[in-house]
């Protein structure tokens, strides 16, 4: 059992690299069309009124969440935790 899941293991890991090298050289060919497509964004960005909100928004966005996701796990009832912990190990349930 351990040797075929290995073997899967093995075989995903060459199959993804080898899919990465493949999309790393298919990229070294076209180098100048990336090139064309980061200018098109920088310049339909720039055309936008008030771009420079959205950055400043995600990172309130980020740190109230986490903020408000840490204060409730400090918060937490133990017992609330301790049998959420539990619960997959529960046969009857």
């Amino acid at each position: 059992m351990v040797g075929s899941l290995q073997m899967i293991a093995k075989s995903f890991l060459i199959y993804f690299f080898w899919i990465f090298r493949q999309r790393m050289l298919s990229t070294v060919d076209c180098n100048m069309s990336t090139k064309t497509n980061i200018t098109m964004f920088k310049n339909a960005l720039s055309s936008i009124d008030g771009v420079s909100v959205f950055p400043i928004f995600s990172l309130i966005v980020f740190f109230v969440f986490f903020s408000a996701l840490g204060f409730w796990v400090y918060k937490a009832d133990k017992k609330y935790v301790k049998y959420m912990k539990n619960l997959p190990f529960d046969k009857e349930k």
